[in-house]
């Protein structure tokens, strides 16, 4: 009786060491894909895979934007002094000054400049609107005045109307503009028409 016992208890445990053995090693299976699953989504795929990784879209983009500002033109519209509109304000406080500039600024094929007076000035200036920089830089050009004597108009102007202008020469005290007022410029009609092809505004296309 007691050899029968021991004999019915050792086969009553052998199925059951068999099933813990075999969930064990289905829990390490399991364990292990979700590793190898965790790193491939670490890494990303690769080109092969279908995917970029964001270094190299970066790096495309930046390719595309050099790229189109390379391909970026300019072209260039020469100031025409017939289509520049002048006003000439006297700051010298010497009669008739403001005239005879405005006499010999039409003789360089601008239109009939404006005249006026304006407060006692020292420097000698050839003011402008926004937008008429190219301009004003071909009147200056036209007088013998200096790049230095181009600045943008100040506010308040130095008159009180320009009317239809937009460009101002004020003459100064600091005689300047003596030699276009006595009749005798240095800057011959040619010489204005030279200029105004050599002035240039720059547009982007």
């Amino acid at each position: 009786m007691t050899s029968a016992s021991g004999g019915s208890g050792s086969a009553g445990s052998s199925p059951l060491g068999e099933d813990r053995r075999a969930t064990v090693a289905g829990a390490v299976l399991v364990v292990v894909a979700v590793v190898i699953g965790l790193i491939l989504l670490a890494k990303g795929f690769s080109d092969d895979g279908g995917f970029l990784s964001t270094s190299k879209k970066s790096s495309s983009a930046s390719h595309t934007t050099t790229t189109l500002a390379a391909h970026a033109t300019t072209t260039t519209e020469a100031v025409d002094p017939a289509t520049v509109k002048i006003y000439v304000a006297n700051a010298s406080g010497k009669a008739g000054a403001a005239t005879k500039v405005s006499t010999v600024l039409a003789g360089k094929q601008y239109p009939t400049p404006a005249v006026g007076n304006a407060a006692t000035a020292a420097t000698t200036m050839v003011y402008y609107l926004p937008g008429n920089a190219p301009q004003a830089q071909l009147v200056a050009s036209s007088l013998d005045l200096p790049a230095s004597s181009v600045a943008p108009m100040p506010s308040p102007a130095p008159v009180a109307s320009l009317g239809s202008a937009t460009v101002l020469v004020v003459i100064g005290t600091d005689g300047a503009l003596d030699a276009v007022e006595s009749g005798n410029p240095t800057t011959t009609a040619s010489t204005t028409t030279t200029a105004a092809k050599a002035t240039t505004t720059t547009k982007k296309s």
